[in-house]
């Protein structure tokens, strides 16, 4: 499982800790996981499943639907999701892998995690060109006067 996060949620005096498994921007896997999950009374919780309405989900900064399973049930639902094939052993789940490490690398950084994506996006690729501008741009001055 390549994203292994873990999360707390108080009910009463016990903790349940899930586990993020899978994210999407396909509606159809959405309702095959649900619907299998709740075949086998597995207890997994949906978010952001309404960000599928807007429209161009990761260009919102949003990563989709994140389905998310609890502890005790993470490896039945591991195993569906190898069943339906929507991930295979071997190979990245999620299509957009420059995006999502990206966004897992820029969120750790404490002057950048409170910015959504799009943001982060736009000052990396204005950095990189001021970056590129100041290294090439004395080069080729040099180039232009030989």
């Amino acid at each position: 499982m390549n994203s292994c996060y873990v999360e707390q949620y108080k009910l009463g005096t016990n903790y349940m800790k899930y586990i993020r498994l899978y994210e999407t921007s396909n509606r159809s896997e959405v309702v095959r996981l649900k619907l299998i999950f709740n075949q086998l009374e597995l207890d997994y919780r949906v978010l952001f499943e309404t960000m599928l309405d807007v429209g161009n989900v990761y260009g919102l900064g949003s990563k989709g639907v994140i389905v998310e399973v609890a502890e005790k049930d993470v490896e039945v639902a591991e195993g569906v999701l190898l069943d339906l094939e929507l991930i295979k052993i071997g190979e990245e789940e999620n299509e957009f892998d420059f995006i999502s490490w990206f966004d897992r690398k820029t969120s750790q950084i404490k002057l950048f995690k409170d910015f959504n994506l799009e943001f982060r996006l736009v000052l990396f690729l204005v950095f990189a060109g001021v970056l590129i501008l100041a290294v090439g741009l004395p080069i080729l001055l040099r180039l232009s006067n030989l």
